[in-house]
């Protein structure tokens, strides 16, 4: 009996000692199994974490980009805007980086840039594929005008009835004339805009006049198609043609950095230079005179078929235009004669456009002159008719006026301002762009 309770015991002693040893060996492979589990989400959490660190730091990338594209104004032009920003480390870590690719495309419309920004962070790497609109205020508007307060005069006509929409005006708002006004506008009688008037103030006119698309106001008005004192407006095309100019729509005034352009051009001079421009087949020639009699011919010089000639002073010109040509002057530009294209039209195309950016004044100065391309003066600086000549007898204006002050051109008895629908699509280099984001995609590692 004692024997037998004894060996029961030692089975006993022994069972539990078994039971012991599989409890001790389910724990250190549930110990070993759970950090393993731990020690491998821990990885995950720092791959998921350094993943995220990359991603910001390819975001980094696209906003430097961005920053470097609205800070240039010699777009649109591959070499211009930069192929690449180099590869740029963050902090003291030199396994912090981004690198960014910008590809300029040529399209129909308005340039754009693609941009590809990869961010690395500790070998984990992420990519961002942004396009961006490279969009300038000068091609887009006929008129821009940053005062606050301008008029029109009696009978001034903007844009031009196409003889096959109603109205005289497109459906389509990206074949309108368009018209921005910082501040209030006002007209005399018989004026007609055929297109879209923005204007940031109040608009009032005298009788008899039109807005033959719609009017986008920050100021006053009616819903009743009737502003003030008989501007009739619409064009058939939407339910309502008077609308509230909306915080999207705004447009801010560009400024030329003349620093800029002085180390930026394809032809720099200096000083008060008289200059017309030739078609030499494939681009333009400049040809430097001695004075406005253009008699005494000085230096001739031949421009890029996208070219940008800069004048440290006045710049007097006359001429045809070949290619795509922007003529920049720290001073004034002075129309001494015709400006027009190669193209044998006054509207710019694929083959010739042409802009004149002056930080001071524009003068036109002959008794009839036809100009074409945009035309653009600086805050302060004046758009008008040469002083002390009420003879002058026609001026036919085909292009953009961007100007920071009230035009006078009163001493031209006609005074035609034309729409060129194409300048849009073919501007000139040189001019000041601000990009838009049209599309941005994670594209992952």
């Amino acid at each position: 009996m004692i024997k037998l309770l004894y060996s029961k015991n030692r089975f006993c002693k022994g069972t539990a000692m078994i039971a012991a040893l599989i409890f001790l060996l389910i724990s250190a492979i549930a110990t070993s199994s759970y950090l393993v589990l731990v020690t491998n989400e821990g990885r995950m959490t720092d791959q998921l974490n350094d993943s995220v660190r990359a991603f910001y730091l390819a975001e980094a990338g696209v906003e430097q980009a961005i920053y470097q594209l609205s800070q240039n104004q010699m777009a649109p032009n591959a070499a211009d805007i930069g192929t690449a920003l180099a590869q740029i480390q963050i902090g003291a870590d030199p396994q912090e980086t981004y690198w960014v690719d910008m590809t300029y495309n040529t399209l129909s419309g308005p340039d754009s840039v693609t941009v590809i920004s990869i961010g690395n962070f500790h070998g984990r790497t992420r990519t961002i594929k942004v396009m961006a609109s490279l969009e300038s205020a000068l091609p887009r508007f006929m008129v821009l005008v940053d005062t606050a307060n301008w008029g029109s005069g009696n009978g001034a006509k903007y844009g031009r009835d196409d003889g096959v929409s109603p109205r005289g005006t497109p459906f389509s708002p990206a074949n309108r004339m368009r018209m921005y006004l910082k501040g209030n506008y006002a007209a005399s009688v018989n004026v007609d805009i055929f297109g879209d008037l923005f204007a940031e103030g109040n608009f009032s006119s005298k009788a008899s006049s039109d807005v033959h698309g719609d009017a986008y106001l920050g100021g006053i008005f009616d819903n009743g198609g009737i502003i003030d004192d008989g501007w009739n407006i619409g064009d058939g095309d939407l339910p309502v043609d008077l609308h509230t100019l909306q915080p999207d729509q705004i447009v801010e005034y560009p400024i030329l950095d003349m620093t800029f352009y002085a180390a930026n051009n394809d032809l720099a001079l200096v000083g008060t230079k008289y200059l017309d421009f030739t078609d030499n087949g494939t681009s333009t020639t400049v040809k430097e005179y001695s004075d406005a009699s253009y008699t005494t011919l000085l230096s001739t010089s031949v421009l890029p078929q996208e070219g940008v000639l800069y004048v440290d002073g006045d710049a007097h010109v006359r001429g045809t235009i070949k290619g795509h040509v922007t003529v920049v002057a720290s001073a004034d530009i002075l129309f001494q004669g015709d400006v027009d294209y190669a193209n044998g039209t006054s509207y710019s195309d694929e083959s010739d456009s042409a802009a004149y950016l002056a930080a001071d004044d524009l003068f036109f100065l002959r008794q009839n002159l036809n100009v074409s391309g945009i035309f653009y003066t600086a805050p302060g600086g004046q758009f008008t008719s040469s002083s002390g000549d009420a003879n002058k007898q026609t001026l036919n204006i085909y292009g953009n006026r961007i100007m920071a002050t009230q035009s006078n051109m009163g001493p031209y008895k006609t005074r035609n301002y034309l729409y060129d629908s194409q300048i849009y699509n073919f501007p000139p280099p040189g001019l000041p762009v601000r990009p838009i984001i049209q599309s941005w995609a994670d594209v992952g590692k």
